[in-house]
């Protein structure tokens, strides 16, 4: 399935973009324990500054980094109370969450939202954000809901 073509925010969206991500990134991320293990420092602040790049694999991180701990995701989670590719996706939708609900932002797209937090494909987006969130990422920006109302 092709990806959507994309075209690129105007550069006062952008602006506004970067600005909330930056913000994000500041305020909402884990901030590493000079007690926790080195592996797991380096590991939690790559994941932090790479957050939203498309790109960034655990995995390849991982090995990037040099760490071969087997263990490290256990330990990790042990530490920041999720595994690493959990966390980077809990803080991706989180990220979406608040991308979705800026009304200066109104006017991206479901699919430009799902990109700039470092997801490839709307469907992965989607599904992610469902599950997540408890409803699509289309309804959540139009009730603000954070999951579906239960049945009474």
């Amino acid at each position: 399935m092709p990806h959507a073509s994309l075209s690129p925010p105007s550069h006062t969206s952008y602006e506004l973009l970067e600005r909330i991500v930056a913000l994000y990134k500041n305020n909402d991320l884990a901030v590493p324990d000079p007690g926790w293990p080195v592996d797991v420092r380096v590991l939690l602040l790559e994941i932090n500054e790479y957050l939203s790049e498309a790109e960034v694999k655990i995995g390849e991180l991982q090995q990037s980094l040099g760490i071969v701990n087997h263990d490290v995701s256990e330990v990790f989670a042990r530490h920041v109370g999720l595994r690493p590719k959990r966390y980077q996706l809990h803080h991706r939708i989180e990220l979406a969450k608040r991308l979705l609900r800026y009304p200066s932002l109104q006017g991206m797209s479901v699919t430009e939202v799902a990109m700039a937090v470092g997801f490839v494909s709307l469907g992965a987006f989607s599904k992610a954000f469902k599950e997540k969130a408890g409803c699509a990422p289309s309804t959540y920006r139009l009730t603000g809901n954070h999951a579906p109302r239960e049945k009474s």
